[in-house]
């Protein structure tokens, strides 16, 4: 039986066989199709059904985009193969009319829509899902990722992305009202950043959007496994309050380096005063406490980890709000081996456009500041940028989320 019969793993790259591994796909779709409409000798009770298969096909497919080997093209065909197998001979729609109606901007999530109507309709079965999941992983991800077919078969279908929050003893967080412990009462307002942070994170799926946003720049897998609301990154020996990360993530990339992603929650919140105004109310606050080491540690903040050795006021950063290069500084402090400085503003009913438009070009400056170098423009504002902070790389990324999405 055609459905049964598994291919062999891929000899060569997905980019050079490409065309072939979509016929092969089609032959699976095609024999999965006239197998299950074969008439049984004998009555069989239907299977119950299992919306994990789907579920774990749509992770696969997504990881494929993630990691760049699923293009848009072979999307736009995978699209074009399971509508005309698996969707046109149960509607009777014509191929086009189906295309116009699961129409969406980006081809991996047209796949999904033909895919999940498919499902609903019963032209996929979950046989069939889980025979697609093997394939795609056997020639598309686990030759891009290193790992054995059955690692990433086992890392998918165990719910990767799935993320925990914690306090910093390790107690869990599991409701919003645990989450406002954390957080400054006067902060804690519906449509404010941090209200807005812990509603996007336990109650919208922020986890998988940053999951697979993370991915996405990274090109690589990656998990997320436990994050801290308010986490405390020092990083310097100044003493004092460490830089506060909105959240701060902990994860991985692969199955073995370590990740840090330190969040930054914005609606039109400022990034604060600049470093020349922190630096000069520095020094002027020496003057009443001689032990201060306040201007000490902007000094050092900016010599240290932007190889910056003018005077604040005198130096490239000058104007560059201060907060952005505590956050990072904090960020790549921790000491993973993959460090991630994530921007997320949430457009609530009370975002301010231009106090936005402003956040944006303070943020942009201090990427120009830093040297930055674009990895991706995305659409919707999703930006992305490389810099070195202490002679680390850091992936620097700028989002927007709707809370109305």
């Amino acid at each position: 039986m055609i459905c049964g019969v598994f291919v062999m793993g891929g000899m060569w790259g997905p980019r050079v066989w490409m065309p072939t591994f979509v016929s092969i796909t089609m032959m699976v779709v095609v024999g999965c199709t006239l197998e299950a409409s074969e008439p049984s000798m004998s009555p069989i009770s239907a299977p119950e059904p299992s919306p994990d298969s789907l579920d774990v096909l749509i992770a696969v497919l997504r990881e494929a985009g993630s990691v760049g080997v699923l293009s848009d093209e072979t999307a736009d065909l995978l699209s074009d193969l399971f509508i005309e197998y698996l969707i046109t001979p149960e509607t009777g729609e014509a191929e086009e009319r189906v295309k116009e109606r699961l129409s969406v901007d980006q081809p991996l999530d047209a796949v999904i829509g033909v895919l999940e109507e498919a499902t609903v309709i019963g032209a996929l079965s979950d046989a069939m899902s889980d025979l697609l999941s093997d394939l795609f992983i056997e020639y598309l991800i686990a030759p891009a990722t290193g790992e054995a077919p059955e690692e990433v078969r086992g890392r998918l279908s165990a719910g990767w992305g799935t993320m925990t929050i914690t306090n910093p003893d390790g107690s869990e967080i599991t409701t919003m009202e645990q989450w406002s412990e954390r957080v400054n009462s006067s902060h804690w307002k519906r449509g404010r950043s941090a209200y807005s942070l812990a509603d996007f994170v336990m109650n919208r799926g922020g986890a998988k959007v940053l999951r697979e946003r993370v991915s996405s720049v990274l090109s690589r897998p990656v998990t997320l496994d436990r994050a801290t609301p308010e986490y405390g990154a020092k990083f310097d020996s100044h003493g004092g309050s460490p830089s506060k990360l909105d959240l701060g993530i902990f994860g991985r990339v692969g199955s073995e380096s370590g990740l840090f992603v330190g969040v930054e929650a914005k609606v039109d919140e400022w990034f604060g005063e600049t470093v020349c105004k922190r630096y000069q109310r520095a020094v002027s606050y020496l003057e009443e406490n001689p032990r201060s080491k306040a201007a000490a540690r902007v000094r050092d903040l900016l010599s240290e980890y932007f190889g910056e050795t003018a005077e604040p006021c005198d130096s490239r950063f000058s104007d560059v709000r201060y907060q952005l290069l505590t956050s990072t500084a904090g960020t790549v402090a921790v000491g993973k081996d993959f460090s991630v400085f994530y921007v997320l503003v949430f457009e609530t009913d009370s975002y301010d456009e231009r106090r936005g438009r402003e956040n944006r070009l303070a943020y942009e400056r201090f990427i120009e500041a830093a040297g930055g170098r674009v990895i991706a423009l995305g659409e919707g504002g999703f930006d992305a940028y490389e810099i070195m902070v202490a002679g680390k790389r850091l992936v620097c990324v700028y989002d927007y989320f709707d809370e109305w999405d």
